[in-house]
């Protein structure tokens, strides 16, 4: 079980880097690959505001997953935040993807919303058989 825990600090601090750096991407280059990969899974491009606040999103719940994959093992209250911020991000893809329709097809959203669910039950998990 140790270990996976030590896998999972690694998935939760590459994802947390990785958030940062497409955040940081939507609002300095915005034509950069990385900023493409978020912004890209809903279709045509979102207006200047819609970008940038789809880049405060990520950024928003970048922080958390980076500390829990540094921290969490420490502190479980890290890892139920951390788990907070993949079911929020999870429910929000699938709202878009099943209810309003404003993803695109292969657009990796449904590896996102199903990803982001595994990521959270298992930061939960840790956080759980913590206390």
């Amino acid at each position: 079980m140790h270990n996976l825990w030590h896998l999972l600090d690694a998935v939760l601090v590459s994802n947390g880097l990785y958030d940062m750096c497409c955040g940081a991407a939507i609002l300095g280059a915005p034509g950069h690959r990385l900023a493409r990969l978020h912004a890209d899974v809903f279709g045509p491009p979102p207006c200047p505001l819609g970008r940038r606040l789809l880049a405060y999103w990520i950024l928003t719940y970048a922080g958390p997953r980076l500390l829990a994959g540094l921290r969490g093992r420490d502190n479980p209250v890290l890892d139920l935040l951390c788990a907070h911020t993949y079911f929020m991000e999870g429910a929000a893809y699938h709202a878009e993807r099943g209810r309003f329709g404003t993803t695109v097809a292969g657009g990796g959203a449904l590896f996102v919303t199903w990803a982001s669910y595994a990521l959270g039950a298992a930061a939960a998990a840790r956080a759980l058989l913590a206390v």
